[in-house]
């Protein structure tokens, strides 16, 4: 860097740009990442939808979109973690920096970002986001659930044997609902701010 200030200041400005285009493009890539691992889900339901329709692999169908709804689940908030931390790094060590040299407000340079006071999606795409990751990750694989033990009772009959396949697949099945139910509430906990 050289000693004039203006040059230094140009320089600085030069590198907080660049972070700021290889941070934006990093939250791009996880925001993709994010829905090629919903549609692969989607895909693993349509797949299971078909296999209890058909009443072919149950012993395999119902559990398969339970994992794959938790592991769809556990992906996206490990995303979405790492989407909002990067977005703070922009916010902090990108903009604010950078506002300060061009002599503006940090909101000004980066407008994606959350600033104080702004709740960056407003209550409706808010709500309608959770309702549909509930349906998605817990009330289709709820449903798939109920239609396959409905139609074939002899199913239920085997969870109590416990040298059967079905009872551990049937345990697979119930901790992946609970755990995609903790992180759904701690996600919407810490979206509102409230710590539950």
């Amino acid at each position: 860097m050289s000693s004039d200030p203006s040059r230094n200041e140009a320089e600085r400005l030069t590198f907080l740009r660049t972070d700021l285009n290889f941070l934006k493009s990093e939250i791009a890539r996880r925001s993709g990442l994010q829905e090629r691992a919903l549609a692969l889900y989607l895909a693993v339901v349509a797949f299971a939808t078909i296999r209890v329709a058909a009443a072919e692999g149950l012993l395999l169908a119902v559990p398969a979109v339970w994992t794959a709804a938790w592991l769809t689940t556990v992906f996206w908030a490990r995303e979405h973690l790492e989407i909002v931390r990067l977005a703070g790094v922009v916010r902090d060590r990108v903009a604010t920096p950078a506002a300060s040299i061009l002599g503006c407000h940090p909101g000004a340079l980066v407008p994606s970002e959350v600033w104080e006071g702004d709740e960056g999606i407003d209550s409706h795409t808010r709500s309608l986001h959770r309702q549909f990751q509930w349906i998605a990750l817990v009330v289709i694989p709820s449903i798939l659930t109920v239609v396959a033990l409905w139609t074939r009772p002899v199913a239920i009959s085997k969870l109590y044997h416990l040298k059967e396949p079905h009872v551990w697949l049937a345990l697979v099945s119930v901790a992946a609902g609970v755990h995609i139910v903790c992180v759904l509430r701690g996600t919407r906990a810490r979206q509102s701010g409230v710590a539950r």
